[in-house]
């Protein structure tokens, strides 16, 4: 019998935290590898923030590619939020395919502050061979 787990997924590029007192989508992406459920988007933050800072979590249905992203959550990161909170944002679980992108967006920047962006997931029990967007290699 298979049980579904739940999965928190980090996102950091190339490892640094993003930086809050920028607008746009910095770099940091998570490429989806199997189907899986979208349940819950964390930001934790590295460095307190100074002054608020709204972060839209999206979802990209072809990696590098802005063309038809939807927004999964909307993350509230208030103004002194200390180092070391996770603030989080639970949803209505939305299915992601593979090759499917989650891309971070700061859309009002802070004065300051970084976090880094997690993702709760729950794994499908689908197997490669019934996932569409899936091939295996010859």
């Amino acid at each position: 019998m298979y049980t579904e787990k739940r999965l928190s997924l980090l996102q950091v590029g190339d490892g640094a935290a993003d930086d809050l007192s920028g607008t746009g989508v910095h770099g940091t992406s998570h490429l989806v590898g199997a189907g899986m459920s979208y349940n819950r988007a964390m930001a934790h933050v590295s460095v307190v923030t100074v002054g608020a800072a709204t972060v839209l979590i999206k979802r990209r249905p072809l990696f590098g590619s802005a063309t038809g992203e939807s927004v999964l959550a909307t993350l509230l990161i208030p103004a002194a939020t200390v180092a070391g909170t996770i603030v989080y944002q639970d949803i209505d679980p939305v299915n992601l395919d593979p090759g499917d992108e989650i891309v971070s967006e700061v859309t009002v920047a802070a004065t300051s502050g970084s976090a880094h962006y997690m993702h709760e997931v729950e794994e499908h029990s689908d197997q490669p061979s019934e996932q569409a967007d899936m091939l295996k290699s010859l």
